[in-house]
């Protein structure tokens, strides 16, 4: 059991944090689709400052952390469909639901690029291109 010892920012923090214990609330708030900003605000997590840094300096939680981000975008995904048929997270005012829709569907496309995001990949590097064959085709063409 790794432990952390909390010096810079006492107040209003533990002293000491079972770094596994702090790992595995983190990631499952992630997963929820909680934001980091939001997980840190909370008095019994570590700050966004510390958790950079030990992000910086341990890969491995830094790619448990990415993984994480990457399922807490499915949960936003099932957010946004409840608020566009009108669910449980709906405000009931359709200027307010659209506002938040595309607020979620942005989110979701930074946290999860690669499902959610609004990249067009190139599927082969050909282009084809139409040309007329003679006057009569630019005619028709350029109307």
């Amino acid at each position: 059991m790794e432990r952390f010892v909390a010096d810079r920012n006492p107040v209003g923090r533990p002293q000491i944090w079972n770094i596994d214990d702090i790992a595995e609330k983190i990631v499952t708030r992630l997963m929820d689709g909680e934001t980091i900003p939001s997980i840190c605000r909370d008095d019994s997590m570590p700050s966004r400052q510390w958790l950079n840094e030990y992000r910086r300096r341990n890969p491995e939680f830094d790619a448990v952390i990415r993984k994480a981000r990457s399922f807490g975008a499915d949960m936003l995904a099932d957010l946004y469909l409840d608020v566009s048929l009108g669910g449980r997270y709906s405000s009931g005012d359709p200027f307010k639901d659209r506002n938040a829709m595309e607020g979620l569907k942005w989110y979701m496309g930074k946290r999860n690029p690669k499902d959610f995001g609004n990249d067009v990949s190139a599927v082969s590097g050909v282009i084809i291109v139409a040309r007329p064959t003679s006057q009569d085709g630019l005619d028709d063409f350029f109307g």
